[in-house]
């Protein structure tokens, strides 16, 4: 975090409409749609976001 306030990081598998950002915070990682940065945030334990990513990582 930079003075309190999250560091964002877009994906690099953007299209012009679709993109999440996401920053960790804690022993959580927070994801937010990149178009509606006022909108909700989704936080996930790191422990579960790694997983996840496990697994996506695994599809064709």
């Amino acid at each position: 975090m930079a003075d309190g306030k999250p560091v964002w990081r877009r994906s690099s598998h953007c299209d012009p409409l679709n993109c999440v950002e996401l920053t960790f915070v804690g022993d959580s990682v927070w994801v937010r749609d990149s178009f509606d940065r006022d909108g909700q945030i989704l936080a996930i334990r790191v422990k579960n976001w790694t997983h996840f990513l496990r697994h996506v990582r695994r599809l064709p």
